[in-house]
């Protein structure tokens, strides 16, 4: 009931605000009580010329909440339980929470001191699995059950040496290219696609097809050099990803960690669909469709500015696996200079 009176936005509050909070006992006589142990704690302060209810015992119809009395008690909670951990171990970021989450990450915090009095802050970077095993004996606990949340607000996260698991990229390779200089990879947003192209990878100039799998793309690509090591070659990336505001999103936030140049033929090609309006909610990033639309030739602009206008979209599946191959039959083509082509 104290954090919810903390938390209440107005400075006062009505008294059928204050039953609903409560909880609606059964008398009013039982309601009355709490109220007045809420004053007696210099939690309440009554606005006396608000009126009073006409049942007995005495209430107001309007109280005033005592914030300072409210946090007092948290305050002291917290400044006592600062003097016995760690000394790395900051709790300033619970002054502006409530007693119930401090109750609620007592536990942690207290194998976090144990870990700490034991081994003190870690020397070398590890996984986050593995120093998750290492404090709380719960390998998922970091990453998946709100481990990184609590050392963040524990002022920790940087001290304890913790390597950030991504997901692993997902991508198919061409051998036959292994041996160029300049290696030219294809990134696409939506597994259909993905799946549409794989078979004409080897036929193509293309050393990956790469899964972008939404935004997973955006922490995975760092992974790159680790899992293709081509460290003296040059790599060249092409996206190609649904035609709204996430996909173009995913693209303008790869391009932001380092060059990915849009598959423009892909692009225009899909453009020429008129779309559908979009049914979810989805963060329009106007730098990020700007620099987009900078990147196709004119007509293909024109029509990406109406959808853009209409909130509509255009996905990756409104072009056929025939016309998918041919498309990157072209663009491979043109990317070696072979006004042939290259049959698949």
């Amino acid at each position: 009931m104290k954090d919810q009176l903390l938390q209440f936005k107005k400075a006062f509050i009505k008294l059928a605000e204050l039953e609903q909070i409560v909880g609606r006992p059964e008398t009013y006589e039982q309601f009355a009580a709490i109220v007045q142990d809420l004053v007696n704690e210099q939690l309440l302060q009554p606005v006396r010329n608000s009126g009073n209810p006409p049942q007995s015992p005495q209430l107001y119809y309007k109280y005033k909440i005592l914030k300072h009395s409210v946090k007092k008690e948290l305050r002291e909670t917290i400044e006592r339980l600062q003097l016995t951990l760690h000394e790395r171990i900051s709790l300033d970021a619970y002054y502006r929470l409530t007693q119930t989450q401090l109750e609620q990450d007592l536990p942690y915090i207290e194998k976090i001191h144990t870990y700490l009095m034991a081994e003190g802050l870690p020397i070398l970077s590890v996984p986050a699995p593995e120093r998750s095993q290492q404090i709380m004996g719960d390998e998922k606990w970091i990453q998946y059950k709100g481990g990184r949340r609590l050392l963040e607000r524990l002022s920790l996260w940087a001290d304890m040496q913790i390597v950030d698991v991504k997901e692993p990229l997902r991508f198919a390779l061409n051998p036959q290219n292994i041996g160029r200089s300049t290696h030219y990879h294809l990134i696409v947003e939506n597994k259909t696609t993905y799946e549409a192209l794989l078979p004409a990878l080897s036929a193509t100039c293309f050393t990956t097809l790469i899964y972008g799998a939404g935004f997973e793309i955006v922490g995975s690509l760092s992974l790159f050099p680790k899992q293709l090591p081509l460290p003296y070659a040059n790599h060249i990336f092409y996206y190609f990803g649904d035609i709204d505001f996430a996909g173009i999103s995913i693209w303008y936030l790869l391009n932001k960690q380092q060059p990915v140049e849009l598959a423009t033929p892909f692009y225009e090609a899909a453009l020429t669909d008129l779309g559908k309006p979009i049914s979810k909610k989805q963060l329009i990033d106007e730098e990020a469709i700007q620099a987009f639309m900078e990147r196709l030739h004119e007509e293909a602009k024109m029509q990406c500015q109406q959808l853009v206008e209409q909130r509509y979209y255009v996905s990756q599946e409104v072009l056929t696996t025939a016309e998918l191959q041919q498309i990157w039959q072209r663009m491979s083509a043109e990317l070696v200079g072979d006004a042939n082509g290259m049959e698949f």
